[in-house]
């Protein structure tokens, strides 16, 4: 996805519930935040899912990368994803794709350090 599609998503998918495409399924579920370029995993709440975009809960306030990738262990999902919108502690992304090989297989290490 390059640059220009990835612009045209964030502004389909503001917050405005009249414009939202997909149906949101409320949820709360574990999530990690994969850092680009660095080792850092951070925990997050997931407490809105759709198949184009989450929202999620942060328990600090520490900053957070525009992109990053996004792994939900309970649901098997993992995406790369575009924050949208900011209203901290909570934050909208949406879907940019899947994460590399490499990626997945670091998650999947994560993941079972953490089980």
């Amino acid at each position: 996805m390059n640059d220009e599609e990835i612009e045209d998503r964030r502004e389909t998918h503001r917050p405005d519930p009249d414009r939202r495409g997909t149906a949101r399924r409320r949820c709360i579920l574990t999530g990690y935040v994969f850092f680009p370029n660095d080792d850092h995993v951070l925990s997050v709440r997931v407490t809105n899912l759709s198949d184009v975009g989450a929202k999620l809960h942060l328990a600090g306030l520490r900053p957070l990368p525009d992109r990053f990738t996004l792994a939900v262990p309970q649901r098997l999902l993992a995406y790369e994803a575009l924050i949208v919108w900011k209203k901290l502690p909570d934050l909208g992304v949406i879907f940019a794709g899947r994460p590399s090989p490499e990626m997945l297989m670091r998650i999947d290490a994560t993941v079972a350090k953490l089980r």
